[in-house]
């Protein structure tokens, strides 16, 4: 990445330069026609003019390529700032992206908050190259598992595989040409049909009776007056029934300004070859017998042929003289009722590509696996790590979770929690398609429910117990509502709400009636007593732990689970060493 961005910094040096040295000759080429044309319109004869027209003509040469200079600065600029951000992702700076999908967290959203899909510090945040609104919507609703993409899981990794490998140019160009255009359609009435007759008639009439002002005062001696009254009555043709044409109008008016940036993306996916079943489907979309490039590109030249409506006089001229908005009316309904609903298609696979694309942020940046979807109920892993904590601190572990209730204990901040979110985490990016953070993975499809980050409500009277209690009484509610998918619960610290006692009485109830269900239970707990907890067919919990040691008067931790129940304690410890407890 470095040498890519090296390369191009280097590349975008001589382009400057280019720059500098065309921006010369422009004004040099610019002057000296002038000059020539001036000398020979004031009789130094033609041949000065010849040479000023020549002269003038470098000169429009000359801002034309001082055009295309400017567009490919603005584009390595881009490029440069998109390789910025992946290796900020490297160097673990990437919580300073201004983009981390808090807007789509919502207040119940447990999920995604207890696991940090949105939201500051989150996988969002570290992974999103969307840019559009659809495809920031559609990654959030996908990492946040309110879109249901596990039928596809297969064919989505298939795709993510090939962007996050031999695709990495199309990745790093297509978030470039993103950010480049960033350009959202005004959504326009499609259903307007074919023009009425009456518009034909004034398409055919304001230009012939202007027509035949203009031949009767140029052959035939008419007093020129007769021209402005016919051009009043084209501009009152025109203008009367406004309101009616700019209904057909509109498709222009929504898309012509935003259809060269869609082009320009869609024209870029459609010249890179894919072997992803996935990627294939998408661009043929675009490119296809009946793609939408072609339709995408002649709204383009349609948009551009209407700017000139932009320039009032020239606007009020074209009205008054051939009645022009008739005739964008008639190149804008034809249009529709030939590409209805483009526009929306095109967004919605530029958004989906945003989405695919950074999944694969993910798989390009950190080692990854292929996650195995299995039938039995068990969740089975090797070298599993947490993907948002950075290579160089990350400590990664490998178990076979086979009881339907695992307690994990440990001291404080020895890893419990974090090695829980792993293992949701990446059971999420199993189910979305994307690689999970291991050396293997394997899990059955299971309902996701997770109990970590629970928060009182004051405005709602509802304190952290209460709130923790309805947490568990969801996942009860859909263990006794006989659904066909089992149940994955993660609960952190169960109950800490409350006291030892009423703790450990709750927890063993809440798991037996879990247990009782088609269910697995990972629980992590300071009460060692909830490590003899028992399903209700009378089956002993699983027992994992995680522990420190201890150098002088510092404790060390090494964040590895290890079978059996934790021995060990150090909230002392960890008070002494803040000063709070003297001996």
């Amino acid at each position: 990445m470095n040498e890519r961005k090296n390369k191009t910094l280097k590349h975008l040096k001589e382009l400057k330069n280019r720059y500098s040295r065309l921006s010369v000759l422009r004004l040099v080429s610019f002057l000296i026609s002038i000059v020539f044309l001036i000398s020979g319109i004031t009789g130094n004869g033609l041949i000065f003019i010849v040479i000023g027209i020549i002269l003038f003509a470098l000169f429009m040469y000359f801002v034309q390529m001082h055009t295309d200079l400017n567009n490919k600065i603005k584009h390595d600029e881009i490029y440069i700032t998109v390789l910025d951000r992946y290796i900020s992702r490297k160097e673990g700076k990437w919580t300073d992206f201004s983009d981390d999908g808090s807007e789509y967290l919502s207040k119940d959203d447990t999920l995604s908050y207890d696991l940090d899909l949105l939201g500051r510090g989150s996988l969002y945040q570290y992974i999103s190259v969307a840019h559009s609104l659809k495809g920031k919507k559609l990654l959030a609703d996908t990492l946040s598992m309110k879109r249901d993409v596990f039928p596809m899981h297969e064919k989505r990794y298939e795709a993510i595989k090939e962007l996050a490998g031999i695709k990495d140019s199309f990745r790093y160009e297509f978030e470039t040409m993103l950010i480049r255009t960033s350009s959202e359609y005004r959504p326009v009435n499609e259903d307007a049909g074919s023009i009425p007759f009456w518009m034909y008639i004034f398409m055919a009439l304001i230009p012939i009776i202007n027509i035949i002002s203009i031949v009767l005062v140029l052959g035939f001696g008419y007093n020129p007056g007769i021209i402005l009254i016919t051009f009043m009555a084209g501009l009152m043709f025109s203008w009367i029934p406004k309101g009616k044409v700019d209904s057909y109008i509109s498709p222009i008016y929504g898309y012509g300004k935003v259809a060269g940036d869609y082009y320009l993306v869609l024209n870029g996916l459609s010249k890179v070859e894919f072997e992803s079943e996935l990627l294939r489907e998408q661009k043929g979309k675009v490119t296809g017998k009946n793609g939408i490039l072609k339709a995408v590109k002649s709204m383009e030249k349609i948009g551009g042929l209407s700017n000139i409506s932009f320039n009032p006089l020239i606007h009020m001229l074209l009205s008054g003289f051939v009645g022009w908005d008739f005739y964008l009316a008639l190149i804008a309904s034809r249009w529709t009722l030939k590409n209805k609903g483009v526009f929306d298609e095109s967004g919605e696979i530029i958004a989906e590509l945003e989405e695919l694309i950074s999944l694969s942020v993910l798989m390009a940046l950190n080692d990854t696996c292929k996650p195995e979807i299995i039938s039995d109920r068990k969740i089975e892993f090797e070298d599993l790590y947490h993907p948002l904590i950075s290579s160089d601190k990350v400590v990664r572990n490998s178990a076979e979770l086979s009881n339907s209730v695992t307690v994990i204990t440990g001291s404080n901040m020895s890893g419990k929690t974090t090695f829980m979110r792993a293992i949701a985490i990446n059971t999420v990016l199993s189910y979305i398609g994307c690689g999970a953070a291991a050396s293997t993975f394997r899990v059955p499809h299971m309902k996701l429910f997770t109990s970590m980050r629970v928060r009182d409500d004051v405005s709602e009277g509802i304190s952290t117990f209460y709130a923790e209690i309805l947490r568990i009484k969801a996942m009860a509610d859909y263990a006794g509502a006989g659904n066909e998918l089992p149940m994955l619960c993660l609960i952190d610290e169960i109950f800490k709400g409350t006291n030892s006692a009423d703790r450990i009485v709750g927890a063993t109830e809440a798991v037996s009636t879990l247990s009782d269900a088609d269910c697995m239970v990972i629980l992590t707990t300071h009460d060692f007593e909830l490590c003899d907890l028992k399903t209700k067919s009378g089956k002993t919990a699983e027992n994992y732990h995680f522990e420190e040691s201890y150098k002088g008067d510092e404790i060390v931790f090494d964040y590895k689970l290890k079978h059996g129940r934790c021995t060990t304690r150090n909230a002392i410890s960890l008070l002494k060493m803040v000063g709070i407890v003297k001996n």
